[in-house]
């Protein structure tokens, strides 16, 4: 398939040598061929920007200089996209397979939405993979409905409302309610999108950007119902994250495994 719509695939990176040439190539491996792709890399200092250099020809975009965060990142390789989606993934992240593209452009050929979204599944740093779920958008005021890079947005939105660099490690949260809050449509799709590796965040990196999604959502909700029980869930977490650290991983892949069995139930 090799049609409209035109989708603007975004990477921004910076000192991921070992792994930014999968994501390239889950990327260019893609059957359905119509889309541009986008890579700003922050000055990387190792052999990133060589191995990118690689795939010269098949980037439409490609630059290497500083740049504030991984945000700031994200605004200005947008502001070169010219696809009527964008899609984001990051370097540490691929796509579920080569068919992704070719299954989510019907849906985005028909749709009058502004915002499509499907699944994704994250690795644990455990051994434990989770689906990241399409749930309603009406669930905004509770969590991020969706897996940011299950997501493709108008690309004429994300330039129009480039994440806002105040609101890190959040912003991708910040800029999606901000949609919802104004109006814009939104579309759950039938389809796994990306497979991401949850990483080796700090629990303290973890709990500040928490406190920054309760700040968020007083921006846009003025339920203090809301608020309060979102200060209940950080401070659930908060524990959690305590416990987690001090139980062995063999104990923390149980309670996990055990815990998304009775979800599916």
């Amino acid at each position: 398939m090799n049609s409209r719509p035109l989708i603007s695939v975004v990477t921004v990176v910076r000192n991921r040598e070992n792994v930014i040439e999968r994501c390239i190539n889950s990327v260019l491996g893609q059957s359905f061929t119509n889309f541009e792709y986008l890579i700003k890399d922050g000055n990387s200092t190792d052999t990133t920007v060589e191995k990118i250099a690689k795939y010269h020809k098949a980037l439409t975009y490609f630059e290497s200089s500083p740049d504030k965060n991984l945000y700031d990142a994200m605004n200005i390789a947008a502001s070169h996209a010219k696809g009527e989606w964008i899609y984001y993934l990051q370097s540490d992240d691929q796509l579920i397979d080569t068919q992704v593209f070719e299954r989510v452009a019907p849906y985005l050929e028909r749709t009058s939405a502004d915002v499509v979204y499907g699944t994704a599944l994250m690795n644990f740093d455990w051994g434990v993979t989770k689906t990241l779920k399409a749930n309603p958008v009406s669930t905004m005021w509770q969590h991020m409905p969706f897996c940011h890079q299950a997501m493709f947005q108008r690309t004429s939105l994300a330039q129009q409302y480039p994440f806002d660099l105040s609101m890190l490690p959040a912003a991708d949260y910040d800029q999606v309610y901000k949609l919802y809050s104004l109006g814009h449509s939104f579309e759950t799709i039938p389809v796994s999108v990306a497979k991401l590796d949850a990483g080796g965040m700090s629990d303290a990196k973890r709990i500040e950007g928490l406190k920054k999604v309760g700040q968020i959502k007083k921006r846009y909700d003025n339920n203090r119902l809301h608020h309060l029980l979102h200060s209940a869930y950080t401070a659930k977490s908060a524990f959690n994250l305590k416990l987690r650290s001090l139980l062995p991983t063999s104990i923390v892949r149980k309670i996990f495994k055990l815990r998304q069995k009775l979800t599916e139930k």
